[in-house]
């Protein structure tokens, strides 16, 4: 069994040039539908749609989707990548314990096109990612 094609990811591969298959398709929308899955975690959503895939066709595949810009890694700890959908200016609070992620908007409390202006830098984008220990890894160390 496998999931409908949904047109606009239909779309968005074919402009950048990437072949649509089912798996693929299907690898666009765990991306979207999981919160910074691993590519372990998106398999895992997609076997009961496509229990011939191989984890070889969701690494190529995210392989693909970042050469095109499509998607991004999160590197959050050793041994551990997470993955999403790219985003201008995104950022995140990254536990380096349990490997958590949070998105977080720093573009209100700092103009970062200033900074960069200041210094004749065309900004494109801005993502930071700010590595430590989340409330609930902090809770479980006191005890």
């Amino acid at each position: 069994m496998s999931q409908k094609m949904d047109s606009s990811i239909v779309e968005l591969l074919s402009s950048h040039n990437i072949r649509v298959t089912p798996q693929r398709v299907g690898i666009f929308n765990a991306l979207k539908k999981l919160k910074h899955p691993t590519a372990e975690q998106i398999m895992d959503h997609l076997r009961p749609h496509y229990p011939n895939m191989s984890m070889a066709t969701v690494y190529n595949t995210l392989r693909f989707f970042k050469q095109a810009g499509l998607v991004r890694d999160i590197h959050c700890g050793e041994d551990c990548t997470r993955f999403e959908v790219s985003k201008e200016s995104h950022n995140h609070l990254i536990c380096e314990t349990c490997g958590s992620i949070e998105d977080m908007d720093l573009d209100l409390f700092i103009n970062f096109g200033a900074i960069a202006e200041r210094f004749g830098f065309k900004l494109d984008a801005v993502n930071i990612e700010l590595y430590g220990q989340c409330p609930s890894c902090q809770e479980k160390e006191k005890k």
